[in-house]
């Protein structure tokens, strides 16, 4: 676990803070069903965190890029191959933390619902 977090570098930070923003405002709009409406936040804290993910895998792909330029062609292969998997991992972190809150903000944003519905 401490290799991924490693592999990721720098975005691994905004990443995760956002996805715990995401998540702890889902958590909150279940349990204050009536009195919050987070939706909102949810989902654009949600969308920002796939949006950083996105933006650390580019600029750890292009980090593999600026090292290939630097080394024997018989390397490339190998160091691209690499730079592009630990470009993927904040990506990777970014999937992980939606699909966990997804599920949760979808029951959340329905139980709100419901409950509006019924007054």
């Amino acid at each position: 676990m401490i290799r991924f977090w490693m592999e990721g570098g720098f975005w691994m930070f905004p990443v995760l803070l956002f996805g715990l923003v995401s998540l702890t405002a889902a958590v909150l709009q279940l349990a204050l069903a009536r009195r919050a409406a987070l939706g909102g936040l949810v989902v654009g804290a949600l969308a920002l965190t796939l949006a950083l993910g996105l933006l650390g895998s580019f600029a750890g792909w292009t980090n593999a890029f600026a090292a290939v330029a630097m080394v024997d062609p018989d390397q490339k292969g190998a160091i691209l191959a690499v730079g592009f998997a630990e470009g993927l991992t904040p990506t990777i972190l970014a999937l992980v933390l939606s699909l966990i809150v997804t599920p949760l903000a979808g029951v959340a944003l329905t139980v709100r619902a419901n409950l509006a519905a019924r007054r």
